[in-house]
């Protein structure tokens, strides 16, 4: 995979991870580069799930994807909360 991307052939590295993990699903390796892939290609939500099950096969590494993921998620948009007017009773 890695000689794939190297090359600037993405879908070709991402086959090659993908048959990697039909071989051996619990390569903490392969799915770190796998969603680092996906990351390069704005695709967060498949890297998040690589996350989510590379927690379970290698931690270390789980850490280092999820600092890379919080550096491309977008911030939340905070509204302020408006402020109550005070409204004249009509008599």
């Amino acid at each position: 995979g890695i000689a794939y991307y190297l090359q600037n052939r993405p879908s070709n590295a991402k086959a090659a991870w993908k048959q990697a993990l039909r071989i051996n699903p619990r390569s903490g390796r392969t799915l770190y580069v796998l969603a680092l892939a996906y990351i390069d290609e704005r695709a967060y939500q498949e890297a998040w799930g690589i996350y989510k099950k590379l927690r379970t096969v290698d931690p270390e590494r789980a850490n280092d994807l999820y600092d890379e993921l919080r550096k491309y998620e977008k911030p939340q948009k905070r509204t302020k909360p408006q402020k109550r007017t005070k409204t004249k009773k009509r008599r």
